[in-house]
């Protein structure tokens, strides 16, 4: 506080892409439906984008994008998922495959920024993690977060033109 005022941070200038499929039953977490049943592993994967975004709307960045896929209409939850998202961009993914998708997503995000990209699904995210990679992303030309299952949970490159390398990665193997 300075003089009764709060003194605030000026934001990071990086874009947080949040890359989400609506969580429709039949549709979401597919392998966890095959034990949970369909709207479980659908309600599951609505819980998981929520805590996603929340994450990321208390990260201090310039910018917040939701590239999603699917239909919201038929998904668990949508009324609440609506409400989160009205802080983000949202863009429509494109492209004929997951690898597609990616490498547009950045391209349609960036806004000449650093891209930070995460799943709608991480559970270990945090505002205070996320704002580590967007600082460390000012300095660096990418960062790559490595999962346990051999995946990674997050990745940020400096220019987008740097994701095309996800082209030639075999994705959800």
């Amino acid at each position: 506080l300075l003089e009764g005022h709060l003194v605030t941070q000026p934001a990071i200038p990086v874009t947080v892409l949040v890359v989400a499929k609506a969580p429709v039953p039949g549709l979401a977490k597919t392998r966890l439906a095959a034990t949970l049943g369909p709207e479980a592993a659908a309600d599951i994967a609505a819980a998981a984008l929520l805590d996603t975004l929340d994450a990321v709307a208390a990260t201090p960045v310039a910018q917040r994008v939701v590239a999603m896929t699917g239909d919201l209409d038929q998904a668990c939850r949508p009324a609440e998922i609506r409400e989160r998202l009205r802080t983000f961009t949202v863009i429509d993914q494109r492209g004929d495959d997951f690898a597609d998708r990616l490498v547009n997503a950045h391209a349609d995000a960036a806004s000449g920024r650093p891209v930070l990209q995460i799943g709608m699904d991480t559970p270990q995210v945090s505002a205070e993690l996320l704002t580590v990679c967007a600082r460390t992303l000012e300095t660096t030309p990418a960062l790559l977060g490595m999962a346990r299952d051999g995946g990674w949970w997050v990745l940020g490159v400096s220019d987008p033109v740097t994701a095309e390398c996800l082209r030639d990665v075999p994705m959800s193997q």
